[in-house]
């Protein structure tokens, strides 16, 4: 279970800092007059962040949803049967821990952050003319 976690953390980040990239190589024209306004390269950068952290809270939101309702779907209908005389139970079990669903969730939340501050330091090298001028 533990590795599965540690690939889907490594998966989450790498989609996280694709999109913060992305945002960044989008918004490099706004980054340069942002800039040019006077906005240093701290708020420019918290931006970016904040932007990348709805991402997550939005994604964690639907996922902890779908997984609420499979559990729940589970535990009432009993979808996902088992063979009896193989396994002495009739359907698969699922159990639902509140700690361990807490520990994950902020766990991913300060793993994802984290990672998140990487390609935001990319906004202290652009430049604003040059930033201004990007096409």
């Amino acid at each position: 279970a533990v590795v599965l976690l540690v690939i889907m953390a490594v998966v989450a980040s790498i989609n996280m800092i694709t999109a913060l990239l992305v945002m960044i190589m989008d918004r490099t024209k706004m980054i340069g007059i942002l800039k040019a306004l006077g906005a240093t390269n701290k708020s420019v950068r918290n931006i970016f962040i904040y932007n990348g952290l709805i991402i997550l809270i939005k994604g964690m939101i639907w996922g902890n949803l779908i997984t609420f309702a499979i559990i729940a779907l589970q535990n009432f209908t009993h979808f996902l049967p088992l063979n009896p005389q193989i396994y002495y139970i009739n359907y698969v079990p699922l159990v639902f821990d509140w700690i361990k669903f807490l520990f994950i969730n902020l766990a991913m939340i300060v793993i994802t952050f984290t990672v998140l501050l990487l390609p935001a330091i990319l906004i202290s090298k652009v430049q604003p003319v040059k930033a201004i001028r990007f096409n």
